[in-house]
């Protein structure tokens, strides 16, 4: 949907992929034959704070986590890191318009790694926020990761999302200021948006709420769970 979605216009838009699993990438490299992609560049490596690292990933797919292989570490699939400030400046990607994480864990070490990428092309940036990786018994606002896109002068908003297909034709999206998120429940994650762009709110036709959860759960409390009528 992405490729699509950048792909039209007078300059297409590139994507740049990353997939350290190898039946992942293989799948991906045969979604984008099907489908016909050819905006997509996928590399089969490790995003990480710096290149050259090996890492171990482990994990059920879609669920695995990557960290540097050790002498005590050695199960599961190894893969070679590389940071995105050394992929864009190898690869003269310019501009960068939008980073998107989901690397159960890996998130900032990733945006350790994007820097200067970030100083000079203040990219969009989404990415998941989980408890099983983020200590936020503080605050969503004291976390590292969130202080150091602040310290960017970012600001950032928790994505309202469903775990299953529900229709949503008429509702906006709803995004949440990382000070006012409802954070009480079991462990759990959800995604975050990350700009320097004052008009994207408005542009993409995002609704602002406080207060409650980022996700939406219809078998729970409607005040904090259900989308704002």
């Amino acid at each position: 949907f992405l490729a699509r979605a950048v792909g039209g216009g007078t300059t297409p838009g590139v994507i740049h992929g990353f997939e350290p699993m190898q039946h992942a990438f293989d799948r991906l490299l045969h979604n984008l034959k099907v489908n016909n992609i050819r905006n997509v560049v996928a590399n089969r490596l490790g995003l990480w704070d710096r290149g050259k690292v090996v890492l171990t990933v482990e994990g059920h797919l879609g669920l695995a986590s990557s960290k540097p292989q050790t002498e005590e570490n050695t199960s599961g699939e190894t893969i070679e890191s590389i940071s995105i400030d050394e992929y864009v400046e190898s690869h003269q990607v310019s501009p960068v318009g939008l980073i998107m994480l989901d690397t159960e864990g890996g998130e900032e070490k990733a945006l350790a790694g994007a820097r200067e990428t970030i100083t000079k092309h203040r990219p969009n940036i989404v990415f998941e926020i989980h408890r099983h990786f983020v200590d936020w018994s503080e605050g969503l606002e004291k976390t590292s990761i969130v202080q150091f896109l602040r310290s960017q002068d970012y600001s950032l908003f928790a994505i309202r999302d469903f775990h299953n297909n529900y229709p949503m034709a008429g509702h906006p999206i709803e995004i949440i200021p990382i000070d006012r998120v409802y954070l009480e429940g079991p462990p759990h994650g959800f995604n975050a948006l990350a700009t320097t762009d004052p008009n994207l709110v408005n542009r993409l036709g995002l609704r602002i709420v406080e207060n409650v959860s980022p996700k939406l759960l219809l078998h729970k409390d409607p005040a904090l769970h259900y989308p704002m009528s």
